[in-house]
């Protein structure tokens, strides 16, 4: 399979990480936190020397295919899949004619086709076009956004998809037609209206959204396209393909209500944006995010619906630890008006922001007047019931400490008064965010050595001349030190071993990352000087071990034979101590 070399070649994994992983440098290495767990210190080593992306914490990874196949929970020929579009790479046609889910390449094409026909019919109609224009929407950010017009006529994407050997059923199944009647007329979803599509988070076509440009139209203003096999609205951010790049550089995403307050932020200069479209801000979406920033700004609308849509936002996006800031904003009903206010009023609109705790404050004293005291208790209530959910200890603090300020009320008695929701969940990670608690995979002092050896092949020498291999504790690891020790003859790479395992060629690559992350700020003699002192701690602790496991059997009842064997063997420890 040359195509599966051609995509290792031409997709460097520290290249596809990036995508996922904010990845800073490491000497030889990059580093981030963790894409399996939620950590603070990085554990998660990238590798572009030897291909390998590794999590320390849960000790997953691999190469492109295996970081692909964790990632977007798919197997292997899907993760194949993936990287070959990524690459430009064309896989031959043999590799479709096995395998699940065969229909997904032509669901992917007829999205694509159907983007290039709604983009070709709006570059031809006068009304679409005429709507689009009074937006002031420049020309490159509406081909930026693949943005198109559906005809009027109620079957002219069908027609012109099926002219192109796509079937009705196939058609109706990505949710672009549907049937008059059981058995009838195949008919577009989407007529006569501005048509947006939504593009998942590889750049892929996966749904549109379609908007009315009349205002006399009765129709719904907006409708989306149902799920299909290719769109899970709950799992889409509309934008996020545009701005990951500028989410990962800004370290910050701004999430909006629609994919038109998008583009029209892209028209104001602001890129790190992206939209709900008409859900609510889901798990899953946050999960997205995740792996380009923990830091997002809610700029939902200022009416009823969108505070509460900014209430359920902060609590979701708390419990899987982002940090949160909402934008605030008087001078307009909504982000639209907003934007038309002009470049001075939007940038400056954008450094109005609170945080959570202010803005539950700001949000409770526009529905509770504190001069009444009925409204008073319920405005208490109401915020000790929302402070009482934060598991963060200090920032429930600093909202008690303000409650206190506002309302006068003793901070030990509103102490007393939180205390009586303890039965409630505090924010705490999803389940789908694991905290995995698992020893490192260099558990030990012999694995340690493995991978100071494979990244010190100068060491061999003292390795070979102070090992004590008798004493081994794991069979495992003493079979690969033998192998290396027998054949080392100056190779330069673990890979140039040939009498290695594969599979024990990988666990040495990923000893060796760990090491060397370690090592790196020592200098060439301090490494050397580590190695000695692991290679004497090592022979120590096992001959301590097999020393104890001697003298507990020599404590059991054994056979005369099983005891003249075990004091040879404590014979012959006692001689290793002497050497040590």
């Amino acid at each position: 399979m040359d195509y599966i070399e051609e995509i290792r070649a031409k997709m460097p994994i520290e290249d596809l990480v990036s995508q996922y992983v904010q990845l800073k440098r490491a000497g030889r290495n990059f580093k981030g936190l963790s894409p399996f767990k939620e950590e603070k210190t990085p554990s998660f080593i990238v590798s572009p020397d030897k291909g390998i992306a590794y999590c320390f914490a849960t000790q997953q990874g691999g190469d492109v295919f295996q970081f692909i196949q964790l990632m977007e929970k798919v197997d292997f020929r899907e993760s194949v899949k993936i990287l070959a579009e990524k690459t430009s790479i064309n896989l031959p046609e043999s590799f479709f004619k096995t395998g699940s889910n065969q229909q997904t390449p032509i669901y992917k094409d007829i999205m694509s086709e159907a983007v290039l026909f709604y983009e070709e019919t709006f570059a031809h109609e006068t009304d679409g076009k005429k709507y689009w224009e009074q937006r002031d929407i420049d020309t490159k950010i509406t081909k930026k956004f693949h943005v198109g017009f559906s005809p009027m006529k109620e079957d002219a994407l069908s027609i012109h998809l099926q002219k192109k050997n796509f079937s009705s059923q196939d058609i109706i199944e990505v949710g672009l037609a549907l049937r008059q009647d059981t058995g009838g007329k195949v008919v577009d979803r989407f007529r006569n209206r501005l048509m947006i599509p939504i593009f998942d988070h590889m750049g892929r076509p996966i749904a549109f959204g379609g908007r009315i440009i009349h205002t006399e139209d009765q129709r719904a203003k907006y409708i989306n396209s149902p799920e299909n096999p290719l769109y899970h609205k709950s799992r889409v951010l509309f934008g996020i393909d545009k701005a990951k790049d500028m989410i990962r550089k800004n370290d910050k995403v701004f999430i909006l209500e629609g994919y038109m307050d998008v583009i029209a932020a892209h028209q104001m200069g602001l890129e790190n944006v992206v939209a709900v479209s008409g859900t609510a801000l889901t798990e899953d979406q946050l999960k997205l995010l995740a792996r380009y920033t923990k830091h997002i700004v809610l700029c939902f609308d200022q009416d009823t619906a969108g505070r509460r849509a900014t209430t359920r936002s902060i609590e979701i996006a708390a419990r899987q630890g982002f940090f949160i800031e909402i934008l605030l904003f008087d001078e307009a009903k909504d982000l639209d008006e907003l934007m038309k206010n002009g470049q001075e009023k939007w940038d400056k609109a954008l450094k109005n922001t609170c945080e959570p705790v202010d803005f539950y404050f700001l949000e409770a004293e526009e529905r509770f007047s504190l001069d009444n005291s009925k409204q008073k208790q319920l405005f208490v209530k109401e915020l000790l019931e929302v402070f009482s959910l934060f598991a963060d200890v200090s920032l429930q603090q600093q909202a008690l400490q303000k409650l206190s300020e506002k309302t006068a009320i003793p901070l030990t008695l509103l102490y007393e008064e939180i205390a009586k929701y303890k039965e409630r969940k505090p924010f705490r990670r999803e389940k789908h965010v694991p905290i995995i608690k698992q020893k490192n995979i260099v558990d030990s002092k012999e694995k340690y050595l493995l991978g100071f050896v494979s990244s010190q092949f100068s060491f061999f020498p003292e390795m070979k001349k102070n090992l004590i291999f008798s004493v081994f504790s794991d069979s495992h690891t003493k079979d690969i030190y033998k192998v290396l020790l027998e054949t080392y003859n100056g190779q330069a790479s673990i890979d140039d071993f040939e009498g290695l395992k594969e599979d024990d060629k990988k666990l040495l690559h990923i000893y060796q990352i760990y090491v060397e992350d370690l090592l790196e700020d020592l200098t060439e003699s301090e490494k050397q000087k580590n190695g000695v002192s692991i290679i004497s701690r090592m022979n120590k602790e096992n001959i301590q071990k097999k020393e104890q496991m001697i003298i507990q059997k020599l404590q059991s009842g054994i056979t005369e034979d099983d005891q003249k064997k075990l004091l040879a063997q404590m014979i012959e420890i006692n001689k290793l101590k002497k050497l040590l």
